[in-house]
């Protein structure tokens, strides 16, 4: 089983903004106490998180399709990248809500995207194989990068300026995963002949 172009820039921005992400994820409801949270805002938080991964998969979906996987992830990244400057420069946890619309479209844009490109570049004897691996590779980032968010926020001392320079880090990511994916990505043979 060969991975093709796309497949091999979509895994490695995967991979990539995931390894920011993740390195402050796990303590947000710990950055959003610090700025003034109680238990129901995180739960809401918390539940406001399911809610836009499961409506944007749809619109995902159709902008791939419309678009191509090209311009519907670096559409996603650039929502992401505003939505992770948001939680950056937030002075009140009431700021992150604002932010977590548009940080949530990469997650949800990223399945229909992988589902295309794996259709579209692996016979289809080896898709099952193809989704297993996927999904082996995008959980990486999630042992790594936890740990190492967790060695930061201790050497710094305090858990929101720990998670801002997590942020900046994701945010960097994303902008460079944006460039990747704009400069990266190769038309299929179908949307070549409809453009």
């Amino acid at each position: 089983m060969r991975f093709s172009r796309n497949l091999s820039i979509l895994t490695a921005s995967a991979l990539i903004l995931s390894l920011g992400q993740e390195m402050w994820f796990g303590f947000a409801p710990e950055y959003l106490r610090a700025l003034g949270a109680g238990v129901i805002a995180l739960g809401l938080f918390s539940s406001l998180q399911d809610f836009f991964e499961a409506i944007y998969h749809y619109p995902g979906g159709l902008l791939n399709d419309r678009f191509g996987v090209r311009w519907a992830l670096v559409l996603a990244n650039l929502a992401a990248a505003l939505g992770y400057f948001i939680y950056l420069i937030s002075p009140h946890f009431t700021v992150v809500f604002l932010g977590l619309p548009f940080v949530m479209a990469w997650p949800a844009f990223v399945l229909p995207s992988t589902i295309d490109l794996l259709g579209e570049s692996l016979p289809l004897k080896d898709r099952p194989a193809g989704f297993a691996l996927q999904a082996v590779i995008t959980k990486i980032p999630g042992l790594i990068a936890p740990l190492a968010g967790g060695v930061l926020i201790s050497l710094l001392g305090n858990v929101e300026l720990g998670v801002r320079v997590g942020l900046g880090l994701t945010l960097l990511a994303g902008l460079f995963t944006i460039l990747l994916q704009s400069m990266g990505y190769q038309p299929s043979p179908a949307r070549r002949q409809i453009a």
